[in-house]
C-alpha cells in the first residue's frame, strides 16, 4: 500500500488533533500527534491494526492507482449508455430582465409549434425503443420555460404514458426563474412527473429585486416566495440557487434564515450559493463585482451549511453533456450536446423532426469533442487535490476559463471546519 495522492492534512489546534481528509474517498479522520508521527514515517514505520484500519477505511492509505482508476472510471461513463436525459426548452423567451443572464443576446419569442412537439414525441419513443433504457431524466429548461406551461403539460404527458408503457424509471425537474409558480401550476407541474424545481433568489428582497427584476424593472421576489412556499407545503424538492457576486455577498443573511425557516417544514429545501459569472453580452460593468475563484471559494467556505461540502465519489464523469444519450432540444427542435450551446447552430447536431437516431448524434463531432474532454490531461488538474470530487474542468469550457471546485483555494479551512464539527459533537 502507499500513500494516496489526494490526502490533505492540518493541524487543529482547539482539539490538538492533526485532520486528514482525503478527497478521493470523501472522508476525514483525526490523528494524535504520535499517529501523525507514524503516517509521515511510512513505509519506514508501519502502523498499528488499529490505526491501519482507520488510514486505509478513509483512503489515506491505499493499493489502487487513483489516477488511472479515475481514468477508467471515465473512459466506463462515456461508454455504457443505460439512460436517457433531456434537457428541453419549450421557449427561449424570458420574463426577466437579469443583467448577468447567460443568455444576454440569444432570447427568442415563440414557443416550440404542433409540429415540432410531434416530432420531439417521436425521436423521444424512438431514443427509448433503440437502447432500451432503464431510466430517463427530463430537465425543463429556457428561456422561462412556464411561459410555455401547456406544451410543457402536453410533452410531459407522452414522455410518462411512454415511458409507463415500457416500465422505465421517469424523474423530472425544472429550472424556473418561479415567478409563475402558484398553486394550479404546481399542479399541472405535479401532472407530468415534475419533483425537484431550482429556482434564483439572489438574497433577501432588496437585493435579489435589484439583479432579478421583470422585462418592466419590478421586483419578483414576494411573488417568488409565494411559489417556494407553496412547493413547500406539498414537500417537493427545492433548490434555492443565490448567485453570488461582492455588490450580495455581505447581505444574504436574511434569505438565509427564511430557508432555514421554510425547512422546518420542508426539509427537501437547501439554498446552493453559485459564483456569478461573466458571459458573452453580459455588460462590461458586472465584471467588476464578480468574484474570483479564490474569493468565492473562502465565501464557501465561511458558510458551515453550504452545499460544496466534499462528500464520496458518485460520479463517473465531470458532466451529463460527457454521456451517450444526453441531449438538450429547443423550441425549434434542433438538438445539441449542451445547453451551454443553445442558440449557437454551429453546435448543433441535428434535428428532431430529421427523427436521428442516437448512433448519429453519439458519432458526430460534437459529441465526440465533448467525449475526448470528458477527463482533464493537463499537468494542473491531473496534480489537484480536487480532481477526484471535479473530474476536472466543464468539458465545454473554453480555454482560460476553467471552472475549478469552490473549495480548491480553501481546503484547509474547510478541514478546519470539519474538525469544528467533530469536536463539537
Amino acid at each position: 500500500m502507499h500513500k494516496s495522492e489526494y490526502n490533505q492534512i492540518v493541524f487543529h489546534p482547539p482539539s490538538g488533533f492533526w485532520c486528514l481528509y482525503n478527497t478521493y474517498r470523501g472522508k476525514f479522520v483525526r490523528l494524535t500527534a504520535e499517529e501523525k508521527e507514524v503516517f509521515d514515517a511510512y513505509p519506514s514505520q508501519l502502523p498499528d491494526d488499529a490505526l491501519l484500519a482507520k488510514l486505509t477505511e478513509c483512503g489515506a492509505l491505499t493499493d489502487e492507482n487513483e489516477i488511472d482508476a479515475l481514468r477508467k472510471e471515465c473512459a466506463v461513463g462515456v461508454n455504457q449508455p443505460n439512460s436517457l436525459f433531456l434537457v428541453i426548452c419549450p421557449t427561449m423567451d424570458c420574463n426577466f430582465a437579469c443583467p448577468y443572464c447567460v443568455e444576454t443576446g440569444q432570447r427568442r419569442h415563440g414557443i416550440m409549434d404542433d409540429e415540432t412537439a410531434y416530432a420531439l414525441k417521436r425521436f423521444f419513443d424512438r431514443m427509448l425503443d433503440e437502447k432500451k433504457v432503464r431510466s430517463v431524466c427530463v430537465l425543463w429548461y429556457g428561456g422561462e420555460p412556464l411561459l410555455a406551461l401547456p406544451r410543457m403539460v402536453d410533452l410531459g404527458k407522452h414522455f410518462l404514458a411512454a415511458c409507463w408503457a415500457r416500465d422505465i424509471f421517469y424523474y423530472s425537474n425544472i429550472t424556473t426563474n418561479g415567478y409563475l409558480l402558484d398553486e394550479n401550476t404546481i399542479n399541472a407541474l405535479d401532472s407530468i412527473g415534475v419533483s425537484f424545481y431550482r429556482i434564483t433568489l439572489d438574497g433577501p428582497a432588496e437585493t435579489h429585486d435589484k439583479s432579478r427584476m421583470l422585462v418592466n424593472g419590478k421586483g419578483t421576489y414576494d411573488q417568488i416566495m409565494r411559489g417556494v412556499k407553496e412547493l413547500c407545503k406539498r414537500k417537493h424538492q427545492v433548490e434555492i440557487r443565490c448567485n453570488v457576486s461582492k455588490r450580495n455577498a455581505d447581505k444574504l443573511l436574511p434569505l438565509e434564515e427564511e430557508v432555514n425557516r421554510l425547512k422546518e417544514e420542508n426539509n427537501w429545501i437547501y439554498l446552493h450559493y453559485a459564483r456569478m459569472l461573466v458571459y458573452r453580452d453580459v455588460p462590461d460593468a458586472l465584471s467588476s463585482i464578480a468574484m474570483t475563484e479564490e474569493e468565492f471559494s473562502q465565501f464557501c467556505t465561511s458558510k458551515k451549511d453550504n452545499k460544496y461540502d466534499i462528500r464520496p465519489r458518485h460520479k463517473s464523469v465531470p458532466c451529463r453533456a460527457c454521456l451517450p444519450y444526453s441531449y438538450c432540444i429547443d423550441e425549434d427542435g434542433d438538438i445539441y450536446k449542451c445547453n451551454a450551446f443553445l442558440s449557437q447552430k454551429d453546435h448543433v447536431m441535428g434535428n428532431v423532426k430529421d427523427l436521428p437516431d442516437s448512433k448519429s448524434l453519439d458519432n458526430s463531432p460534437e459529441a465526440e469533442k465533448i467525449k475526448s474532454r470528458a477527463f482533464p490531461e493537463d499537468k494542473e488538474c491531473l496534480s489537484c487535490k480536487m480532481l477526484p470530487q471535479c473530474l476536472g474542468s466543464c468539458p465545454v469550457s473554453k480555454p482560460g476559463e476553467k471552472r475549478c471546485h469552490p473549495l480548491k483555494n480553501s481546503l484547509e479551512q474547510y478541514i478546519l471546519q470539519l474538525a469544528d464539527a467533530a469536536q463539537a459533537q
